[in-house]
């Protein structure tokens, strides 16, 4: 939108000027700075988002506990996992989940997914005009998962040092948080993991490459019209 507005100017003879070797970028994020034959910036940094595990914690509880949780944080690990540990977390001094920012939180999990594509609908593409696509099954899904963690009373709004002060199990935020984690060395057995995948419902859980028929989407999810995520309370 800002290219086709003329609001950006390209660099792309900058660059060649200056031989700058943009092969030294991450890929798809010196991508994103491309647009009709012409670069209009380098990236500057990518922000990996993930969940911090604090694994103090979930080893005090597998050690007194059948139901042990440990087991369920792996790379491929599901929203009704997380749900899971969350809950056996939670004490009565100490919340077993937070979001971290709220205005991504619904973009993250709507892009684990697998329907990041989806995200944006084109008004007129020509103009580069697009507007979010909130109405869709993806976008129920994730909001019948946000309801079930809020029903969960697992966690609430959290500062940013409720994980390093201990009194947050986990937490979801970009891979430079491990610098706070660091230099406030309170937490020193943590982990940090993806961003987990769906779970159906009853723990069946998607595929990676997420395939499933409407017509079982249909009957999985609400039919609700979504104009904002602010018309949608959770």
């Amino acid at each position: 939108t800002n290219v086709v507005s003329d609001y950006l100017y390209p660099v792309s003879d900058l660059i060649e000027r200056d031989n700058v070797d943009t092969s030294v970028f991450y890929a798809p994020a010196m991508q994103e700075m491309r647009y009709g034959g012409e670069t209009y910036g380098l990236p500057v940094d990518v922000d990996v988002w993930g969940t911090y595990v604090n694994m103090d914690m979930v080893e005090a509880y597998d050690a007194s506990h059948s139901d042990k949780v440990g087991g369920l944080l792996k790379a491929d690990w599901t929203w009704n996992d997380l749900l899971t540990v969350a809950k056996a977390l939670k004490t009565s001094t100490v919340a077993g989940y937070s979001s971290g920012d709220q205005e991504q939180h619904l973009f993250k999990y709507y892009v684990s997914t697998g329907h990041g594509a989806e995200y944006l609908k084109p008004i007129d593409a020509a103009k580069g005009k697009y507007e979010t696509n909130f109405d869709n099954d993806w976008t129920r899904e994730v909001l019948r998962f946000f309801k079930q963690v809020k029903d969960a009373n697992v966690g609430g709004k959290q500062e940013d040092t409720s994980f390093t002060s201990k009194v947050l199990a986990m937490v979801n935020k970009p891979l430079y948080y491990n610098n706070y984690i660091l230099n406030d060395g309170k937490v020193t057995n943590y982990k940090f993991l993806p961003q987990p995948k769906p779970s159906a419902e009853g723990g069946v859980k998607f595929p990676r490459r997420i395939t499933i028929i409407a017509a079982f989407v249909a009957q999985l999810l609400p039919k609700c019209k979504i104009k904002s995520v602010l018309d949608f309370s959770v």
